[in-house]
This record gives C-alpha cells, sequence and structure tokens, in this order.
C-alpha cells in the first residue's frame, strides 16, 4: 500500500509540475503577441520581394517591407502556443512512462 501511495504522489507532483509548465508556456505566448500587437516587439521572418527593376514595373518601389498578412500573424502565434503545449505534453508522457510504468 506504501508503494501505491508513493506512486500516486509521484504521479501528482508530476501532473502539478507539467500543468505548470503548461500554464506559463500560453503566458508567454499571450505575453508575445500582445508585445508584438502594441509595438514592443517585432517578428521577423524571410522574405523574397520583387527585383528593383521588376518592383518600378509594376509600381511598388516605395512598398514598405515585407511583412505577415494580419490572418498568418494570428496563425503563427497560434502555431508558437501548439507546438509548446505538445512539447510539454509530449515530456510529460515521457516522464510519466519513465517514473510510472518502467519498473
Amino acid at each position: 500500500v506504501n508503494t501505491l501511495q508513493q506512486r500516486l504522489n509521484a504521479a501528482a507532483a508530476m501532473d502539478k509540475k507539467y500543468v505548470s509548465q503548461l500554464q506559463q508556456a500560453r503566458e508567454n505566448a499571450g505575453q508575445l503577441e500582445h508585445d508584438v500587437a502594441a509595438g514592443q516587439r517585432r517578428l521577423q521572418l524571410a522574405a523574397s520581394c520583387h527585383s528593383a527593376s521588376t518592383a518600378r514595373a509594376v509600381g511598388v518601389a516605395d512598398a514598405a517591407g515585407p511583412r505577415l498578412t494580419d490572418a498568418a500573424q494570428r496563425y503563427y502565434f497560434t502555431l508558437r502556443e501548439r507546438i509548446a503545449t505538445a512539447r510539454i505534453q509530449i515530456a510529460g508522457l515521457q516522464d510519466y512512462i519513465r517514473q510510472q510504468c518502467q519498473p
């Protein structure tokens, strides 16, 4: 009975640890999104633009630098949060298997 209680306590401690990490990841993602929206941080992306001769031909020589559309930016933040969530969930499951399922 003592071993069972120890295993239950260890599982509860792991659960608390990973739930806390998930909450922190959500908060970090939300803060990043807020900072970008407020102009405190910027997203950097790799993009290619038309060459200078092509740009002049289509009338965008003075266009602003490349940026994500609003929808793409929202998807970016959603994906970042989901990747962090998946990474933490996988780590938690692996930890659970190592501690609870293997002798």
